[in-house]
């Protein structure tokens, strides 16, 4: 975690797990995500007016990456049906 100025906070985290499907734990390897959250602040009430993210799956395998995409595309398809 680090300031970059009093209204740019920047927090590095890495998420590291075995997919849940078996098949994909057996032969995809492990997955690594580094995600690099960046947030804009007020100066004064310290509210977050904006927020950036970005992913980086290139650690994990081809088979743990497409997995990852392949599920996050189903959760954004049964949420967007709600």
């Amino acid at each position: 975690m680090s300031m970059q100025s009093t209204s740019t906070l920047t927090i590095k985290w890495t998420l590291r797990g075995k997919p849940k499907s078996a098949f994909f734990a057996a032969a995809g390897g492990e997955l690594v995500v580094r995600v690099d959250s960046q947030f804009v602040l007020n100066q004064i009430s310290g509210q977050v007016l904006e927020h950036f993210e970005s992913w980086d799956l290139s650690a994990s395998s081809p088979l743990a990456q497409a997995y990852f995409w392949f599920s996050r595309r189903v959760y954004s398809t049964v949420e967007a049906g709600k």
